[in-house]
């Protein structure tokens, strides 16, 4: 849901009024415009998108776009316990929690990047005032064309396309809020005004083995795939939901942190039904309390103490905080001083913080109209400046002085669009600043996780503007706590803001260029520093971070500052923990200035050993105007440096300047981040960003001056960096300037023609050409392809240029990676470059409705949203081709009847039936505009006895199902009531094909040594030779070589890891394929990459044997 949850109303009345105000007035906010020109997205970028239910059934790493740059690999820092004396309002207890439930970079729909080089994605500065964060905006779901929607023209809640029913956090999200030791929450929506056909009842299905609920079970195994903590449930669909509760009472054992969402505004009996009962024990960890709370706090308070519940841990009080602006307009935050404890500010339960970057980010082309520019101001760098400005106004205060929060009667802030900001308390009123700051290193470049430029050192190290929040600094504890020397605030006097260097530009409310009340110099290392400004009479303290920072022998600070107006004083504020009330003074001895101006400052705490430090601050002694840039704040111990990083290589080498690396990265203990930076041929080194992960995309590289070396420098805690690991890119020994297009012929059905060119490489004779499909649901060995173009498969143009014809045996319209490698007597070239394309394959097909996504009974037709991933339309006809039924995928919104509402729905057929029988056909027309073969379901006495699907459901063996990656053969199959299948292992007996002579396959040795797979030998191939295929849980692996080194000649997952399995020529074609027995069933494939259709019944308890009947293979009891 792109919009907030239904707010409960005090009766129909208020509910029609609702409706009606809500359908008379616009969208609310802008919506974020897809990125144009060198800012859209590469072809082979990490983003990712919303999942049906039917995508999270069907989920592995393989099935997922991009899955392994999704994995957010900060794990979840502790926080640190300091003195109640070192908060800006020492009564504050800090019990309560803070859930906040927000955009991330924005609320782009579709194709949401974890970086990009744009300025205005917004990165969260406030993490001190969180404990749980949320994504909150819709996500397409990953098949859906983005040519759908126009932000432009379009009202998303008439959108024509749809939202998926799960977000996953931005990975470099959880990242940001795992290194500020907040937890990240997945979102499960089910709200059928704005996601027709996503039905909460396709939830429950049970695996028939287990019984476990199988969409749970994937939950948990993506959550900690991906590296998140848990899921938020947004529950508005009006049915029974009780089966929620032992299936989110099973995610909630399996340690994920869940929320339960339902519009009660009380903490009753009802609501606290969802936290606990004696049936299923804990069911959720916590309760959101909707909006309409303040008028009955006490009693939900009271209701919550007098049955045990922890209103800090189980209780969340709803703030609707796009609504309330600053004005304090909607009744939920005029009430938050209601739940605070008497003559405290103290809240007596946790928050729910509800979308407060929808006001002061998305709102900001509400507040302020400026024409003439091609995305909303939101996404314009000039009016970034504002977008700060109002998030420190919502967290820190309106007057963005910790110490002066709380309502401020006729405040307002007209240069940033705020015209009434009379009415919001800001959250340091009610929370005290968290930090994970501890144990006896920590370094700050005040880098906020975007900017116009980068920094090294001090030095401009690109002139690219970029936005990547996994680059982002523990930014300061207090924005801002400033005072003089006798404790008053020393604000408007002096205050602080983030320098982004002279490459910002500001604009106003009016669209004209206005200065920055400061001089901008830029970052030390970075995007950003902190530029502390304005009139200083005498000395000023301005407390930076809250530590528990263990001091030792060897402690020693660094502070890289620069003097840009001023020459101030400066000393370092150390607050100690046994004197959490003062600051003391410690000197700094500069050690050197660079050419940029920046000043390294040192001080020697080893006088201290033993003792802890609370607060890090920084004291400013002088008169008149001053600004000093603070561009590193850094504790060390004395320790060494990290050692440099190892397994550092190029995974991906593109041939328009895209690639991505991938190294072995070291325990988060000892590294934060990791730097990475390309060096031309000439020795010019640019910054291409930072993380913590074990890889990297990088959009674009300049391959036209030659080599290119990578480097990539771990930085440890202490911001000490080690010496670089190195990979080099050398374009000139690669092919350049890769195109694909398709042919015009169809060569055969199932397969495609491309016509391939590029430039050629000096000294090679041939090339081989791999192309691997991505994203397929399927191991990437399980479509892959490659072909040798030597001699007179290879054509050279006149401009130079070799040109090839494949025909390649793929027909859905997949990315994929072609990779050229550059050949010479069919060995690889020496020091050859393999470069590769990403890229796109026509649509050409479109995959059929599978069998179980249709039942009929009493005549009564029941349709599950379907299975394929890029469906459009559903078509339900008579043999004669009378309509019966019809839906449209994403169709509806508000005011729209959408047709895939009735998904789910049963309905009456017997119009259609003739003395209750009758033959439906069903088809799906994807997006590309392919219409599937039918789906056939025949009707008998009302009931549905047979349903044919085309045998061709799956291409290329590519089916749902869990997928181990072979290079890892420990299978993952549900556990089995019996235990291992009783099935004889095929092979095993006298008349079924004995194992192959020659070598095994390196992958089926380690799966035959580890004893976790079983051996199959068959004819795949149809050469009259038994060959090698190993099954591993629902994976199976065949070879058609005998070899140690064979190729895989297909990889599928089949069925369940608990079916029995057999080996047969069951159409006497001379190819062997796989018959699968599950109880009565038995299920063959007709040809060894499709699925197993259902085609007979056996006795249950009868042994199974394979013997030969008139030249086909037959399953008999033996």
């Amino acid at each position: 849901m792109k919009g907030h949850p239904l707010k409960k109303c005090a009766g129909a009345a208020a509910v029609l009024a609702l409706s009606i105000a809500g359908i008379a007035s616009t969208a609310s906010a802008a919506d974020s415009f897809p990125p144009t020109g060198d800012q859209a997205l590469g072809s082979a970028q990490p983003r990712f998108a919303g999942y049906r239910v039917q995508d999270i059934r069907d989920w592995s790493p393989q099935s997922d776009p991009f899955a392994a740059d999704l994995r957010a690999e900060v794990p979840l820092q502790p926080r640190v316990q300091a003195p109640a004396q070192t908060q800006a309002n020492p009564g504050l207890d800090g019990k309560a929690q803070v859930m906040l439930m927000q955009g991330d970079y924005g609320n782009a729909f579709f194709n949401t990047a974890t970086a990009n080089n744009d300025f205005t994605e917004n990165t969260l500065g406030f993490w001190q005032y969180t404990d749980y964060y949320s994504p909150w905006h819709g996500a397409a779901t990953a098949a859906t064309p983005d040519s759908l929607y126009d932000p432009r023209n379009s009202d998303w809640r008439n959108r024509g396309f749809e939202f998926g029913i799960v977000n996953i956090p931005n990975p470099a999200y959880t990242n940001a809020a795992h290194r500020n030791g907040v937890k990240s929450i997945g979102t499960i929506y089910f709200d059928p005004a704005f996601r027709p056909g996503l039905t909460f009842k396709e939830m429950f299905d049970k695996d028939p083995t287990s019984q476990g609920y199988v969409i749970a079970d994937k939950l948990v195994e993506m959550a900690r795939y991906y590296g998140f903590d848990g899921f938020f449930l947004n529950q508005e669909e009006r049915a029974d939901d009780s089966e929620f509760k032992p299936f989110m009472a099973y995610l909630s054992s399996q340690g994920l942190w869940t929320q339960w969402y339902d519009t009660n505004s009380s903490f009753n009996a009802s609501k606290a039904a969802w936290l606990k009962d004696e049936q299923h024990g804990r069911i959720h960890d916590s309760v959101f309390v909707n909006y309409d709370w303040a008028w009955s706090v006490d009693r939900s308070l009271g209701y919550a103490q007098e049955h045990g519940v922890d209103p800090y841990q189980e209780v969340f009080f709803g703030v609707e905080a796009n609504q309330a602006k600053f004005s304090g307009q909607h009744g939920s935050a005029r009430g938050i001083p209601r739940l605070y404890a008497p003559d405290t500010k103290s809240p007596r339960a946790s928050l729910a913080l509800f979308t407060p970057s929808d006001y002061y980010q998305r709102a900001l082309d509400d507040d302020v109209k400026v024409p003439g520019y091609d995305r909303p101001l939101m996404q314009t760098p000039g009016f970034q400046w504002m977008i700060h400005e109002r998030e420190r106004m919502y967290f820190s205060g309106v007057t963005e002085d910790v110490l002066d929060t709380g309502v401020k009667p006729q405040h307002r802030r007209p240069d940033v669009g705020v015209d009434n900001a009379s009415g919001w308390v800001g959250v340091a009123d009610f929370t005290p600043a968290r930090s994970v700051i501890g144990g006896s290193g920590f370094h700050s470049s005040f880098n906020t996780g975007h900017g116009m430029a980068r920094w090294t050192q001090g030095t401009l190290s690109s002139s690219e503007q970029w936005g990547n929040i996994n680059e982002q600094s523990i930014l300061p504890s207090w924005q801002w706590w400033i005072t003089q020397a006798d404790g008053t605030t020393a604000q408007p006097a002096l205050t602080a803001d983030y320098d982004y260097g002279p490459q910002e530009e500001r604009r106003s409310t009016t669209g004209e260029s206005q200065a920055a009340p400061f001089q901008a110099v830029g970052a030390y290392d970075g995007g950003s520093s902190l530029a502390v400004h304005g009139q200083l009479h005498g000395q000023a303290t301005m407390r930076l971070f809250r530590t528990d920072l263990s001091v030792t022998a060897g402690t020693r600070v660094e502070l890289v500052a620069r003097h840009v107006t001023g020459s101030p004083r400066l000393r370092l504020g150390v607050v100690d923990k046994a004197s959490p009330s003062q600051v003391q003074a410690v000197d700094l001895t500069a050690t050197g200035t660079d050419p940029n101006g920046w000043t390294t400052y040192t001080a020697d705490l080893s006088g201290r050993a033993g003792g802890s430090i609370s607060t890090l601050a920084v004291l400013l002694e002088g008169e008149g105007d001053v600004q000093v840039n603070l561009g590193r704040l850094a504790v060390t111990d004395g320790g060494a440096a990290p050692a440099a990083p190892t397994g550092f290589s190029v995974e991906h080498a593109y041939a328009d300047g895209q690639a991505s690396v991938t190294w072995q990265a070291a325990p988060f203990e000892q590294v934060s981040y990791y730097e990475l930076s390309a060096a031309q041929a000439d020795g010019t080194v640019t910054a291409l960003g930072a993380t913590y992960a074990s890889r990297s995309y990088i959009k674009k590289l300049d391959l036209g001056q030659g080599p290119v070396t990578l480097r990539l420098v771990a930085v440890g805690k202490d911001g000490q960096r080690s010496q670089p690991a190195e990979a080099v890119i050398n374009p000139v020994t690669g092919t350049g300037n890769i195109q694909v297009a398709p042919a015009q012929d169809a060569p055969a059905p199932g397969s495609q023609e491309l016509d391939l060119s590029f430039t050629p490489v000096a000294g090679a004779d041939g090339y081989r050409a791999t192309l691997n499909l991505v994203h397929t649901g399927c191991a990437p060995q399980a479509l892959s392809w490659t072909r040798v173009l030597t001699g007179s498969e290879l054509s050279t143009d006149q401009a130079g240029r070799v040109h090839a014809r494949l025909t390649v045996p793929f027909r859905e319209g997949r990315d994929y990676d072609l990779s050229i490698e550059p050949l010479r007597g069919g060995q690889p070239l020496p020091g050859g470059q393999v470069m590769a394309l990403r890229s796109k394959l026509p649509d050409t097909w479109a995959r059929p409705l599978p069998a179980t996504d249709v039942t009929v009974a009493d005549s009564r037709m029941r349709l599950r949203s379907p299975s394929p991933a890029d469906w459009h339309h559903l078509a339900v006809t008579t043999t004669a081709g009378t309509p019966v039924f019809s839906a449209t995928r994403g169709e509806g919104g508000l005011g729209v009847q959408a047709t895939n509402e009735r998904l789910q729905v049963p309905f009456d057929v017997s119009s259609h039936l003739s003395d209750g029988a009758g033959i439906f056909e069903l088809r799906l027309t994807d997006y590309a505009g392919n219409v599937s073969e039918p789906t056939v379901v025949t009707v008998k006495d009302g009931q549905a006895v047979q349903v044919t699907q085309p045998a061709d459901v799956a291409e290329q063996g590519c089916v749902p199902g869990a997928i181990t990656d072979p290079a890892d053969p420990e299978p993952t199959p549900r556990p089995s009531p019996s235990g291992t299948p009783s099935a004889p292992a095929p092979g095993g007996q006298p008349d079924q094909p004995q194992p192959p002579t020659g070598s095994m396959p390196a992958y089926v040795a380690r799966v035959q040594e580890t004893g976790k797979g079983t051996l199959l030998f068959g004819d795949w191939d149809g050469d009259g030779r038994t060959s090698w295929a190993v099954r591993v849980g629902s994976r199976v692996v065949f070879y058609t070589e005998n070899t140690a080194d064979a190729p895989v000649y297909a990889s599928i997952s089949l069925g369940r890891s608990t079916d029995e399995v057999y080996v047969g020529d069951w159409d006497g074609d001379g190819y062997a394929t796989l018959a699968l027995r599950r109880g009565s069933r038995v299920m063959y494939q007709s040809q060894l990459t499709s699925t197993a259709t259902t085609v007979g019944q056996v006795d249950p308890k009868a042994r199974l044997v394979v013997t030969k009947v008139e030249g086909k293979d037959v399953l008999v009891a033996g």
